[in-house]
């Protein structure tokens, strides 16, 4: 048996987010930046009795790779080598297992109200030799301001600079107190945005040894306690054997979107462990839709969300149900919030009944009372094809509803004609998704005009309420703030949450000891870890 414990690592997966510029309704085969709480202990996976006798371990602790795509973490969009650049960079701050930021590269730092601040670094070496300097980090920053992959999480940075001692100082646009929170972004040597493989501060390099790619260990790594891995493999694969290679133990560690079409059936014995993200499902309105006036109606909606079947039986329990918009593994969140809230059958009548709605002319349909008179209505409700599961959500939904008396119609269509129909205002309701900021900036869906609010249902007070969550100062403050929030978009029906995803990912039963993935990156936490490999 062969144990190493590994040292500090980075940043696992950023790519597989969507920027919260993007519609939410769909993935529309984009990756992006931005997307935890850990389960405390890993889903122990039994395989099945297949009559197949295992593999044992080569020997070797191998990755993912696809050696046509770039390394550069600011340019990477392929998940796999998103997964590589992990352990070959660093960020000034991580997220953990809640969203709480911790620091990396940054030693300490200052702000004024919020708008101005300034980072002091560690003293560390990057892969060429040389110390990291401030200028380093504000070519990175300044270079993923103008990436696809980074935009839009920065967009509020008026500019970064060095403070001329040794500092980089940021300003902003709008005040934010939440920014370290956003400043995972990996690190590289200044002028090599055009490098594929350019130097880092992490734990690991890449090169290749007779012709074969892998990362092999950063002597000059700060960390001390670190003790590395000899060599990390690097293979291409394809979808098609990664059942297989991991079952042989040429491949150690799977990741996995959970609401994938193709779901990995893996029947040799693993450890699952699963994250959160900043994905949230939810429900939105039309506010031209005559009825949705009607706080009453938008509450029955609400009501009818039974979130818990959605996430246990269509998502597999891969997600946690939101019956408010902070996701709760949150580290600000608390239960207590909940009270009250989530669906209810006797909530929805109550509130049907409140809105004055009747069946007057028997059809099994309930009318709404316009002037007196009880009209016949019908609601169009929009999903995106894009995803089996999310279709099956608004299925569920839909289902409730109907059970009640309303007339809805399910649309179901592809990526292109569901954003067109949300941008012309052609739907009632609408089933979508969006890859919140790391710092849960709800501004683009509850503020007035939000770019994400299609149905125009945000207000100038409910923006405000999210900016007043960013600004917080103390956790007391900003726990205060995120409740204040969380309770009006509940109780204006402003929109329905409904879940956020959870990411897992899949290792040999006992490979790997005191592993707990998170949002910034699988190898996160790399520091803590044992690896035992049994010898080939």
């Amino acid at each position: 048996m062969k144990k190493n414990t590994v040292c500090k690592l980075i940043s696992l997966l950023v790519a597989m987010l969507f920027a919260v510029n993007i519609l939410a309704g769909c993935f529309g085969g984009n990756q992006s930046e931005d997307e935890e709480q850990t389960q405390d202990e890993p889903v122990l996976d039994d395989a099945p009795d297949t009559g197949v006798v295992m593999a044992q371990s080569d020997g070797k602790f191998t990755l993912r790779y696809n050696s046509d795509e770039t390394l550069n973490p600011l340019k990477c969009v392929n998940v796999y080598n998103d997964a590589v650049a992990s352990l070959i960079y660093e960020g000034l701050f991580r997220l953990d297992e809640q969203f709480r930021p911790e620091p990396v590269l940054c030693s300490d730092y200052t702000t004024e109200n919020g708008l101005k601040y300034t980072f002091h670094i560690i003293e560390t070496k990057m892969h060429d030799g040389a110390l990291l300097t401030a200028g380093d980090v504000v070519y990175s920053i300044n270079q993923a301001r103008m990436s696809s992959k980074y935009q839009s999480r920065l967009r509020n940075i008026i500019y970064c600079t060095t403070d001329g001692e040794g500092g980089i100082y940021i300003e902003l646009y709008e005040t934010d107190y939440s920014l370290p929170a956003l400043l995972d972004i990996p690190i590289i040597r200044g002028e090599s945005a055009e490098s594929d493989n350019p130097a880092g501060t992490g734990p690991y390099y890449f090169n290749s040894i007779s012709g074969n790619p892998g990362l092999s260990p950063f002597k000059e790594y700060r960390d001390p306690e670190c003790d590395f891995i000899d060599r990390i493999y690097l293979d291409n694969m394809t979808d098609g054997n990664i059942e297989e290679s991991f079952a042989n133990y040429t491949l150690d560690c799977i990741w996995e979107d959970t609401a994938g079409e193709s779901p990995t059936n893996l029947y040799s014995d693993h450890e699952a462990r699963y994250y959160d993200t900043t994905i949230l499902q939810y429900v939105g309105f039309n506010s031209s839709t005559p009825v949705f006036s009607d706080l009453n109606m938008r509450l029955a909606v609400y009501y009818a969300v039974n979130r818990d079947k959605i996430v246990n039986e269509i998502f597999n329990g891969d997600g946690r149900a939101a019956d408010l918009i902070l996701n709760p593994a949150h580290y600000l969140y608390s239960d207590t919030w909940e009270e009250g809230y989530g669906y209810s059958a006797a909530k929805i009548s109550s509130y049907l009944a409140s809105s004055g709605l009747d069946d007057k002319n028997s059809d099994g349909y309930l009318e709404y009372p316009v002037n007196g008179q009880h009209q016949f209505f019908e609601l169009r409700f929009l999903v995106c094809d894009d995803n089996e599961k999310k279709v099956e959500a608004a299925e569920s939904i839909v289902e409730n509803l109907r059970s009640v008396g309303l007339k809805i119609v399910l649309i179901t269509l592809p990526w292109r004609e569901y954003k067109e129909a949300l941008e012309a205002g052609s739907f009632d309701l609408y089933y979508a998704e969006v890859s919140l900021t790391r710092n849960f900036n709800f501004r683009s869906l509850l503020g007035k005009n939000g770019i994400l609010d299609y149905g125009e249902m945000g207000s100038e007070e409910c923006g405000t309420l999210c900016s007043t969550f960013l600004n917080a100062v103390t956790d007391v403050e900003k726990a205060a703030a995120a409740q204040e929030l969380c309770t009006y978009v509940v109780e204006n029906a402003v929109m329905i949450p409904v879940m956020y995803r959870q990411y897992v990912v899949y290792t040999h039963r006992g490979d790997i000891s005191n592993f707990s993935p998170t949002v910034s990156g699988v190898f996160s936490d790399a520091a803590g870890w044992t690896i035992n490999i049994k010898e080939e």
